[in-house]
């Protein structure tokens, strides 16, 4: 039980850290391509999802869960998953929920 926990643990700890390099990565990448590149912003956010999928599975593959097998069936299904999650976040979640949030006034006047 001691080993499971450990590895856990230690799992836990590692899909963290990849997480929040690749979250701030892909942000600073993103507004960088925006802001500085001139890179429309419909581009962007595609190129920051993109990339922020392969650094995590490769970060998951070859960081936190080591050792592992990949096949190509595995690799087809990580890459539609990415594909579906990506258009429900940015065009079937984002306005409805910024439209809400913007109707919240704390929310509303920190932005203003």
């Amino acid at each position: 039980m001691k080993n499971v926990k450990k590895m856990v643990d230690r799992a836990l700890a590692l899909y963290l850290i990849v997480g929040v390099l690749n979250f701030i990565f892909c942000t600073a990448l993103m507004f960088f391509l925006y802001n500085v590149c001139g890179v429309s912003e419909h581009v962007a956010p595609v190129v920051n999802y993109g990339m922020g999928s392969l650094i995590w599975y490769l970060g998951c593959k070859f960081i936190v869960f080591p050792g592992h097998a990949t096949t190509f069936q595995l690799i087809v299904r990580f890459a539609v998953e990415v594909v579906i999650c990506y258009v429900i976040s940015y065009y079937v979640l984002a306005e409805p929920l910024a439209r809400w949030a913007l109707q919240q006034e704390d929310i509303y006047e920190f932005f203003t």
